[in-house]
């Protein structure tokens, strides 16, 4: 027996989102119009044609055809489970399902049998769920065999590809059948050789007799190959030659481990066939691989370069390994001194003493990736194209397959004759692009608009509406006299604008535009649409671009109206980031008193107090009638920090005193590593007593980017303060020096002085080089300009680390 006791209505108090309303609607008699008779107990479960047909072509096809089902209110489905059909609706109607071992196949095969294989996702998640290390991979993906999930397969054949010597070596390859077996030799990228797979399939073909090997044979001789992790070419200076025990070390100094597959050898020897053993140990003598590989030799006049791939070793930062290679005497193996490296801005590995051999070196290439590029490199898995049996598993009558394809032969005349008829099914659909085709289509439509002064006609489906919006809900479901009525007159709505509504109901694509957002967020809000309104947001939201103030502004202002939370995020993100690139715009003090408030309650901000009290004069000025008192108040009584890291400089620095000349000193900041870096001010050094103003010029490329004053009000009589200078946002980008020079007023005589510094962190490398003694700076404010100070955890980046 069904556990869901079937319903009748439409509780908007309880259901207060479009997809719970659309989920109250399972086995709800309100607006039900058919009724599914199921399994021997006979039990009752209430459906709702539209959500079917949309879903389904076989559901399409058993109400739009001949079918006896067509014109009846109840089907009879003597054969089926209830529990299991009332998941497939459940499914169907976008509900949550609880899928276990027990209940899978059965799911799997009814969706198979319904021809609903686009409700699959919650059985990927759950076997895909199961894949928790190395071990499982396999076995899940000897499970999938049967429902053959895409997703599913791609989970378990990274865990295969990325480490498939590990798996080889396991009985439990052998059980696989022959389809399984080739979808992994299918793989574009996998860390094994291609003499590694031809000793798999050798292996296999032992233990399953009966199997015809010959289209595995053609395929691994076919298919082109290669390995599914980096080639790190090894670099190699000095030929000193160091006599030790015959061991390459190496050690990976990252801070996250390394994982290693193989290298590549390079090698000259005149014998036919070449016979190489490696040793991999720990330096405390864990042996972790003992290998023998075994080549023809196609190169006997020249070297060549071998490929030796093992299983997966995962590298400890800071920890020594040790590599012996034991190879044909001809190779004449000599030693060299600590001279080989990778270039890598990851990967680090530390080599010790290194075989050489005579003058070639061993060791060309590792084949490696660590976790940072693990998600990196990951490639779809290549499956096999099925035969049409195969492709679907159902046990759709053959009555049912054939009315099918007669209805797309009808279908396709019906829709060149109105292109507003029918629902069209293709092979390549998908159900949002069928819902889509819903719009203004008199197929299964049951009320009729007739809109503006026109009398335009336009089509819907009262099972959209009502679950979109409680306006049509209680129009349809109450006393007015709509509910008894298939025509509803719609005379000062414009018919464009109402379209694009009943367009975002049914969830199809539409055009958002600044001349239209206005009309259609109205509309939406007098149709208490509210659930729909994130298209305008998103187009609001493209508008925004950092180097744009007039368009940001004219943003944040317009959604004064609209006030979607996204829109506001993303003017203010932008806003708080480079304040004083936007105070400077005309379209600031364009801005109302609310907007102008919203910028001022920013507890994150990238300008000091005085420059936002400025920009709060600026707006003022063109606002006499506007009392300002509040708005300084909240700029004065706000605590605020500085919407970037501050990251601390270290640098000898020099306390100066009797100094009599004018210091105008320049800098050089430039920074080393990848990722550009946004800089939006200084932290320096100052004696309060005698600076009063410091100017501060900044080039790039010898082009002046910017100049500010900053005058310096004394917070202490005696000694050394740190003074703030906030500017316009300084993007540096990589190996780009960036020019910073310093003029004081008036001359002092005591100062604290350095040759520039440089700062410690994770993943930013900055130096801060100057010929002569400037003035020293404490620390900077700075960031990746996307990065949100980890308000987000999701958004934290690397400069957070520090």
């Amino acid at each position: 027996m069904a556990k869901e006791n079937a319903l009748y209505g439409l509780n908007y108090d309880k259901a207060r989102s479009v997809s719970a309303r659309q989920q109250a609607m399972i086995n709800n008699e309100y607006m039900s119009d058919v009724t599914f008779v199921v399994g021997p107990s006979k039990q009752r479960l209430y459906a709702h044609k539209l959500i079917l047909v949309t879903a389904s072509e076989y559901f399409y096809t058993m109400f739009n055809s001949s079918f006896i089902e067509a014109t009846q209110k109840e089907v009879v489905l003597q054969d089926d489970d209830p529990e299991v059909f009332l998941t497939i609706l459940r499914l169907v109607y976008g509900a949550k399902v609880e899928i276990t071992d027990d209940n899978i196949r059965a799911i799997y095969d009814s969706l198979q049998k319904l021809m609903l294989t686009e409700f699959t996702q919650p059985l990927s998640d759950f076997l895909m769920s199961k894949v928790v290390d190395r071990d499982s991979a396999m076995k899940i993906f000897r499970e999938n065999g049967h429902y053959n999930l895409l997703p599913v397969d791609e989970e378990c054949m990274h865990y295969i590809q990325n480490n498939p010597l590990y798996y080889f070596a396991r009985e439990e390859l052998n059980t696989l059948d022959s389809d399984r077996l080739e979808t992994i030799f299918r793989a574009k990228q996998i860390n094994c050789t291609e003499d590694q797979l031809e000793h798999v399939l050798r292996a296999w073909a032992e233990a399953n007799p009966d199997n015809d090997i010959k289209q595995l044979s053609e395929l691994l001789g076919f298919r082109k190959r290669s390995f599914y992790s980096h080639k790190l070419p090894i670099w190699i200076n000095g030929k000193e030659a160091i006599r030790r025990e015959n061991c390459v070390f190496l050690a990976s100094p990252s801070n996250i481990p390394l994982s290693w597959y193989g290298f590549g050898m390079n090698i000259k020897t005149k014998t036919e066939f070449i016979s190489v053993n490696i040793c991999i140990k720990r330096a405390d003598g864990t042996q972790l691989i003992n290998s023998n590989f075994n080549f023809i030799n196609t190169c006997i006049q020249d070297m060549q370069i071998l490929d030796l791939m093992f299983e997966e070793i995962l590298l400890e930062p800071g920890v020594w390994y040790k590599l012996y290679i034991t190879a044909p005497p001809e190779a004449g193996f000599t030693y060299t001194g600590e001279k080989m490296c990778v270039l890598n801005d990851t990967i680090k590995i530390e080599f010790g003493n290194t075989i050489r051999a005579k003058e070639y070196q061993v060791i060309s290439h590792l084949w490696t990736k660590c976790s940072a590029h693990f998600e990196g490199i990951r490639v779809a898995t290549v499956k096999r194209e099925s035969s049409p049996l195969e492709r679907s598993a159902s046990e759709v009558a053959k009555e049912v397959i054939s009315i099918v394809q007669l209805t797309r032969i009808v279908e396709t005349t019906m829709a060149q004759e109105n292109p507003n008829s029918g629902l069209d099914y293709r092979t390549d659909d998908c159900l949002v692009a069928r819902q889509e085709r819903l719009v203004d289509n008199e197929f299964f439509s049951d009320v009729t608009f007739i809109v503006g002064p026109e009398k335009r006609r336009i089509h819907a489906h009262k099972l959209y509406l009502v679950t979109a919006s409680e306006y049509f809900y209680t129009m349809f479901c109450g006393n007015f006299v709509e509910a008894h009525q298939s025509e509803v007159v719609l005379e000062d709505v414009d018919p464009e604008v109402f379209l694009t509504v009943l367009r975002l109901i049914y969830g199809a694509k539409v055009t958002i535009t600044y001349a239209n957002i206005r009309d259609t967020f109205d509309y939406l809000q007098r149709y208490l649409l509210t659930d729909f309104m994130q298209p305008l947001s998103e187009f609001l939201t493209d508008q925004l671009t950092a180097n744009n103030a007039a368009a940001v502004m004219a943003v944040f202002q317009a959604n004064g109206r609209y006030k979607f939370r996204a829109v506001d995020a993303g003017c203010l993100h932008l806003i708080q980031n480079n304040p004083l690139y936007f105070f400077d715009d005309d379209a600031f003090v364009a801005l109302d008193e609310a907007r102008l408030r919203m910028i001022l309650e920013s507890r994150y901000i990238n300008c000091t107090d005085e420059q936002m009290d400025l920009a709060v004069q600026a707006w003022a000025n063109v606002h006499p009638n506007s009392d300002t008192n509040d708005l300084r108040k909240l700029v004065k009584e706000t605590k605020r920090s500085f919407y970037a890291h501050q990251m601390p400089v270290i640098a000898h620095l020099d306390y100066n005193k009797n100094n009599n000349r004018h210091y105008e000193e320049q800098f050089v900041m430039e920074l080393k590593s990848y990722k550009p870096l946004s800089l939006y001010g200084l932290g320096v050094y100052v004696t309060s007593k005698t600076h009063r103003s410091i100017t501060v010029r900044v080039s790039q490329d010898n082009v002046k980017i910017n100049n500010h004053v900053y005058e310096i009000k004394d917070k202490c009589t005696h000694g050394v303060q740190i003074l703030d200078l906030m500017f316009e946002e300084i993007v540096l980008l990589p190996n780009k020096p960036c020019k910073i020079s310093f003029s004081t007023f008036p001359q002092y005589e005591e100062n604290v002085l350095s040759y520039g510094g440089k700062i410690i962190h994770d993943s930013i490398k900055l130096d801060i080089q100057s010929h002569n003694r400037s003035i020293a700076i404490a620390h900077l404010w700075a960031k990746h300009a996307d990065c949100k100070l980890k308000m987000a955890k999701t958004e934290t980046l690397p400069c957070c680390y520090h």
